[in-house]
């Protein structure tokens, strides 16, 4: 049976993921769905321009639309300077926990508060505070997840190199809290035709030399600190307007 005025919608986060080893199931299905479904709704720009230029047949089915946050309720509440807390807020696949793990262990200093259910908590020295904790439990509400940014210094956000995006909307909310941000140098890294490396975030090779010696920077110079998060977060008022969201998203709908 034909399907009149009915149109298929996918938002994408890694469908398209570039991989040598792309399995032939895997290619086989997502040629399925470029032939099936009328629309795919990139979260990620890298993807998108990666599928554009891969799948040329099928760019009018593409279209991107960007991430956005309320910045009107991720407002932080106050400055704790007397803080030296590191957060880690996710649990998707394309986050690199190995590397996180190890860095806490090198960082015995500093007090870290993971919120996330990838670990069980005698993973963990005593300076880590473990909450096992998703988007889809009950476990941690918007309120007290807003909290906990409010008492931390630095927002770490350690990936994988992947075309995906990972940790937008932590990066978002942090960069709306004004807490400095440090995040992996990464093919998809979802901000990056507006934040520049050192001028609004920290972007760093997953070495853990290189985070330890950009983390003491920023807990010990509050004026970079400062400057970090008043450059990224006006970037972010620009760039990132969340009433804009849905209006673009029943644009592209109606295309």
């Amino acid at each position: 049976r034909s399907r009149p005025n009915l149109k298929t919608v996918l938002f994408v986060m890694g469908l398209f993921q570039q991989s040598n080893q792309q399995s032939k199931v895997r290619r086989i299905f997502l040629n399925f769905m470029l032939r099936t479904y009328d629309k795919f709704i990139f979260l990620g720009k890298e993807e998108y321009d990666y599928a554009v230029n891969k799948y040329v047949k099928y760019e009018n089915k593409f279209f991107y639309l960007q991430f956005a946050i309320d910045q009107k309720y991720w407002i932080k509440n106050s400055n704790n300077l007397s803080s030296n807390q590191i957060l880690f807020v996710g649990n998707d696949l394309n986050r690199d926990y190995s590397f996180l793990k190890k860095l806490t262990q090198k960082l015995g200093q500093y007090n870290f508060v993971i919120v996330s259910n990838k670990f069980s908590g005698d993973e963990f020295n005593e300076n880590v505070t473990l909450i096992n904790s998703n988007w889809r439990s009950a476990v941690l509400s918007d309120v007290e997840l807003k909290e906990i940014y409010n008492n931390s210094l630095i927002s770490i956000i350690p990936t994988k190199n992947t075309l995906q995006p990972s940790g937008q909307s932590v990066g978002l909310q942090s960069i709306s809290m004004k807490i400095p941000l440090i995040i992996s140098k990464s093919e998809g890294f979802w901000g990056k035709e507006v934040f520049i490396d050192k001028e609004d975030v920290l972007l760093l090779e997953n070495n853990i030399e290189e985070w330890e010696k950009n983390i003491d920077l920023l807990v010990s110079n509050s004026e970079k600190r400062q400057s970090l998060v008043d450059s990224a977060y006006k970037k972010l008022i620009e760039n990132y307007k969340y009433d804009d969201l849905f209006i673009k998203f029943i644009d592209i709908l109606s295309r």
